[in-house]
Formats: C-alpha cells, sequence, structure tokens
C-alpha cells in the first residue's frame, strides 16, 4: 500500500503544474500556488469505479475549482491523489484556494455522458474539513488511498438502436452508456446485435443501469425473393404474359417488358429475350433474370367458300410444312378435314381453320357459315321465298321470322352491306327451317 500511495503521489509531479493539460471540465480551472496538500482515495460513481477519462476536484463554499486531477486506474479499482491548492495569500484580490480551516467539496466529472455530481450527491453535499498545506504530501486526514468516495451521480441513459435490416444482414455493434448497465433484447451478444439471431419481426432492445432503463425497437425484415414466375416460351401472336414474383412491389425491365407484362408483339422473334427483376427492402435486394424464347407464328389464313364446288378453300396458310385443322365454331375438329379444301361442309354450320408450325405456334382463321346457292323448285303449296326487285325487298308466300345476308364468300352482312353488293347470299327463316336464296343486284 505504501508503494501504491508513493505512485500515486509522484504523479503529482506531472500534472500539478499542467492544469488543463488533459481534458478536464471547461469550467474547472484552477491556478496552482506554493501552498497545496494532496487527498488520496477511490472514486467510484453508483457504486462502479470510474473511468481513466473521468476527473475529481476539489471546491470550496464559493465554488471556485482548488485543484483537480483525473482518475487513475490500476487493477479496476479507480484510485486518485488530488493536489488541493491552498490560497495565495499575495492576492487579496484572487481567491485561487483554500485556506487553513475552510472546508472544501469533491466533484467528479464523468468523461462519457458529461455529467458532474457532488460527494455524495448534489441535495446533500459533504464538505471536508482538514485541509492543510503539506508541501505536496498526502494531507494527514485524506492519506489513505482505500478510502471510497462513491458520487451519487443522476443516470440518464442512452442507447442508439442499429438500424433496420434484414434477416441475413450483418452483425451490428450497439451504442449506449453511461457504463456498468445491462444491455438486453432479442439478437443481443455483449456489444453486438444479430438480425439472424434476433428473427423476423420488430424487436426492443433495452439499457438498464440501477433503475433507470431506455428501449429502442429495431425491425428485422425478410430478405426479398426476387423469384421470376412466368412461362419459359411464347408464341409472338400471344397476348402479353403476366410477369409476378415471390416478393412484389420491385421493377421489371428487359426488351418487350411494359409494366409486369412481357409482350411478344414488341420484339424480333425468334429469339431469346432477357427479363430482369430486381426488388429491394429496407437496403436488403435480390434481382434475377430469366429468358424467354419467342418463337415465330405462323400467318393468319383465310377461309372462303367456293361456289363452284361448295366447298370450303383455305389461302395464306404459310409453309407447306405446317399443319392444317378445320374445326366447328365450338373448337372440335373435323375428322380428316386437314388441308387447304374442305370439301364436306354442312349448310348453315360455321367453321374455321387453325394453321400450327413446327414450334406449335398456331393461327385461326374468322369465323365463316358455309352456305350453297342452289335453289330447289317449289310446288305452288310450298313456302317460297324471293326476291323483289321492284321493291328491292325478301318477299315470301308466308310469315317468316328473320332474315340473315352473306356475301358470295359467306361471311354475314347487315342489309345493308349486302344489298350493296353485286350478288349476295339471303338465308331466311321460319321457325325451324330456312331458304336461301341468291341475289343478283344491278349496280
Amino acid at each position: 500500500m505504501k508503494a501504491l500511495t508513493r505512485a500515486i503521489v509522484g504523479s503529482i509531479l506531472i500534472l500539478a503544474f499542467a492544469p488543463t493539460a488533459l481534458a478536464q471540465p471547461a469550467t474547472w480551472q484552477w491556478t496552482p500556488t506554493n501552498a497545496s496538500g494532496v487527498v488520496l482515495g477511490q472514486a467510484t460513481i453508483n457504486g462502479t469505479p470510474a473511468a481513466a477519462a473521468d476527473w475529481i476536484g476539489a471546491f470550496d463554499a464559493a465554488g471556485n475549482c482548488a485543484g483537480a486531477a483525473p482518475v487513475i486506474i490500476n487493477e479496476g479499482w479507480a484510485y486518485f491523489n488530488l493536489a488541493v491548492y491552498g490560497d495565495d495569500a499575495t492576492t487579496t484580490d484572487l481567491d485561487e484556494g483554500i485556506t487553513t480551516g475552510e472546508p472544501f467539496t469533491l466533484r467528479i466529472w464523468q468523461a462519457l455522458t458529461g455529467g458532474e455530481a457532488t460527494y455524495p450527491n448534489d441535495e446533500a453535499p459533504e464538505y471536508l474539513e482538514g485541509w492543510a498545506n503539506t508541501n505536496g504530501a498526502p494531507i494527514a486526514a485524506f492519506s489513505d488511498p482505500s478510502v471510497v468516495y462513491d458520487f451519487a451521480l443522476e443516470v440518464i441513459p442512452y442507447i442508439v438502436c442499429p438500424a433496420d435490416a434484414c434477416i441475413d444482414g450483418s452483425v451490428q455493434s450497439l451504442e449506449w452508456g453511461p457504463p456498468g448497465g445491462v444491455i438486453s433484447g432479442p439478437g443481443v451478444n455483449g456489444v453486438y446485435w444479430d438480425p439472424a439471431a434476433a428473427g423476423i419481426g420488430v424487436h426492443e432492445i433495452t439499457y438498464t443501469i440501477g433503475e433507470e432503463a431506455i428501449s429502442c425497437t429495431v425491425e428485422v425484415l425478410a430478405t426479398p425473393d426476387a423469384t421470376i414466375f412466368c412461362s419459359s416460351s411464347m408464341c409472338a401472336n400471344d397476348g402479353p404474359m403476366p410477369l409476378t414474383a415471390a416478393t412484389e412491389g420491385g421493377t421489371w425491365y428487359g426488351e418487350g417488358v411494359v409494366g409486369a407484362f412481357f409482350d411478344p408483339s414488341l420484339v424480333n422473334p425468334p429469339g431469346d429475350f432477357t427479363v430482369s427483376y430486381a426488388v429491394s427492402n429496407a437496403g436488403c435486394s435480390d434481382s434475377l433474370s430469366v429468358n424467354i424464347a419467342v418463337f415465330s407464328s405462323p400467318p393468319t389464313p383465310e377461309i372462303f367458300i367456293d361456289f363452284a364446288s361448295n366447298a370450303f378453300l383455305a389461302n395464306n396458310t404459310g409453309s407447306g410444312s405446317n399443319t392444317l385443322q378445320w374445326y366447328t365454331a365450338d373448337g372440335l375438329p373435323v375428322e380428316g378435314a386437314t388441308g387447304l379444301l374442305f370439301a364436306n361442309p354442312q349448310v348453315g354450320q360455321t367453321y374455321y381453320l387453325q394453321v400450327t408450325n413446327a414450334y406449335g405456334c398456331s393461327a385461326q382463321s374468322d369465323l365463316l357459315t358455309f352456305v350453297v346457292t342452289a335453289v330447289s323448285e317449289q310446288s305452288p303449296n310450298a313456302w317460297r321465298v324471293w326476291w323483289n326487285p321492284v321493291t328491292a325487298s325478301i318477299t315470301s308466300n308466308r310469315p317468316y321470322d328473320r332474315v340473315e345476308w352473306f356475301d358470295t364468300s359467306g361471311r354475314q352482312l347487315t342489309e345493308t352491306d349486302a344489298i350493296r353488293q353485286r350478288i349476295c347470299i339471303v338465308r331466311v327463316w321460319q321457325g325451324e327451317k330456312w331458304k336461301l336464296l341468291r341475289i343478283s343486284l344491278v349496280q
């Protein structure tokens, strides 16, 4: 203990004439004089040893600083050897320090928080007596370095929460103080916080020191998933394809991309076209690209009625390697009808032709109803229908229900458009029966 006392006292030689050499509080200014006595002891703050950056000072009843010194840490204990200066009798207009018999107080300054406290507390400061000029040696009443002076410093804890993070984000350091307390919460490990250990959700991190506690919140978010869901191939005549991803809310880009759709009409097939997607959330991001193969489509076929043979014919069917199939209007394939000529269509039935190329891409013709031009002879008592050129209207010996007009290729028209044709086909209905006329009009 004597060796420790000598070491502490010896440090006064370094500090005695350097009142502003270290980072003491700016308001703690004192004037060294040729009269001084040393106060020894240990400093604790709320029961915890002070830190090396903390300072302890002596003040007279008027609040004048009579000396200050930094805390000395040795084996975890916070010692101080405080030179308390006396008043210079030759300067009657200045109060540089303590006079014999004048009480003084000790005050501590905590570097981390900037907080100050009087021993033992600000509400009831204790005035110490017995100062004497010992010419820089320990004062007898204060010469025991094992005496502990515990300062009740009002603690204002603080904590700075880490930034929101994704579940696979990096481990972050925590900021909190003043020292001596305990930090707790999901994902906390010492002075670090691990979002993976915390888990997805909003978490509260708390710093507790003494009876004071302060909390903050941090959110762990799921890492966005840019996995793309779409078809890997399309035909050039397909409509726009919706693009979706595992995590929505990102941005789509690439040739043929419009908003969240891929439109094959905007690219030049055949070929592979790259579609990319990027999504972010609280600084976490993911991106992915896929290739979409776009194949050429066959041309749109055209079909018409060959009235000479009372059959369907087709053209504009593209390559000879394309396959052809005739269908009824309800989508049923017509057995054996797989060529340009469809020889036996049913009168009044509607058909279309589908052409498929080697890529499996198809194109369909317009719907067309098959009609014939033959008109059979009728007996006088039979239901007859004819065209009256004088009145330019359909005439019938019986009431009829409706009339349908067609051009010579079998495409249905309005009556106004039909009578503008040189030749048109008319179908007149009575109940479930109908009559078919071929009308020649003079232009």
